[in-house]
Order: C-alpha cells, then sequence, then structure tokens
C-alpha cells in the first residue's frame, strides 16, 4: 500500500495525496498548471502563485511532465524556465523566451 506521495505508482488522482496522478505516478503539478480551486489533489512541483503553478531555475522537476514553464529540466532540478516562469537573470529564460522582464521570462 503506497501513501500516495511523490513518486508513487497510481490509476487516478484519488490514488494520490496531494499530487496528481500524471503518466501512471503521483507527481504535484508542473509549472504552468493552475491549481484545483478544491485544494485537494493540487500542489505544485515548484510553488502556486496566484492560483498557478510556476517554477525557476533550481527549482525541482521531474522529466515525466513538462516542469519549468516549458524550460529544460536535468538532474532533478530546472535548468532555465519557459514563458511565465520566475527569473533573476535573462539567461533564466528559455524554450522561446529569452528576456527576464518584471522577474517573468518573456
Amino acid at each position: 500500500v503506497y501513501a500516495g506521495v511523490e513518486g508513487d505508482p497510481c490509476k487516478s488522482d484519488a490514488n494520490c495525496a496531494n499530487a496528481a496522478c500524471l503518466g501512471g505516478v503521483c507527481h504535484c503539478l508542473p509549472a504552468g498548471s493552475s491549481l484545483p480551486a478544491s485544494g485537494t489533489n493540487g500542489c505544485c512541483s515548484g510553488w502556486e502563485q496566484s492560483g498557478v503553478c510556476t517554477a525557476q531555475a533550481g527549482s525541482p522537476c521531474t522529466t515525466r511532465v513538462a516542469d519549468c514553464n516549458g524550460g529544460m529540466c536535468a538532474a532533478g532540478a530546472c535548468t532555465c524556465v519557459g514563458s511565465g516562469g520566475y527569473c533573476n537573470l535573462d539567461t533564466d529564460c528559455c524554450a522561446g523566451t529569452s528576456r527576464c522582464v518584471q522577474q517573468q521570462c518573456q
């Protein structure tokens, strides 16, 4: 019997304590996803900002789903983030974005 935490196998969201069942594995929602209004099955792989999951370079990620706002995930961390991702420098941005404007990749 599994606890339904990050990385546990699942058949549906109901099998996951606070995550979504993505590709047969419990996983917090990837950056760019909206959290469900109920708050159940709704942790973020990065963090929540105004009801939407976001991430930045260095945020935890998995290659099983499109994490990092569409950016690159290597060795379990976002190396850069795509559109809407949180940033400090232009080099934090990738996946079609190249500028960090008001701490958001554009």
